[in-house]
């Protein structure tokens, strides 16, 4: 850079950390639907709901099927399997989750 040129710098921090087999959605304003939806978007497999809640740090298992899964899966942004526990992204939810992630560039 030359002396004087006052350009900025820009640089776009991904949306997902993985560390330590933990996917972590690196933006807190996100809510827990869009979270968990991300964490299903960046696996492109079933996750059980229990491994969504370690992911995004959700503090209560029960409350997050109740007040995040359910209402998610009545939209059909996703699958969710009480039976078997597991998580299934939809066509809806990828599309979600690819307009958020273009919002950020």
């Amino acid at each position: 850079m030359r002396q004087g040129d006052k350009r900025v710098i820009e640089r776009q921090l991904p949306i997902v950390w993985l560390v330590n087999g933990k996917i972590r959605v690196l933006d807190n304003k996100l809510g827990a639907i869009d979270k968990a939806l991300i964490v299903l978007y960046y696996t492109r497999a079933p996750i059980a709901s229990k491994d969504i809640v370690s992911h995004i740090k959700y503090s209560n298992a029960s409350v997050f099927r109740k007040k995040v899964l359910k209402p998610a899966d009545s939209e059909m942004l996703l699958e969710f399997d009480e039976k078997s526990d597991l998580v299934h992204i939809s066509p809806l939810g990828s599309e979600r989750v690819e307009k958020l992630l273009a919002q950020r560039t």
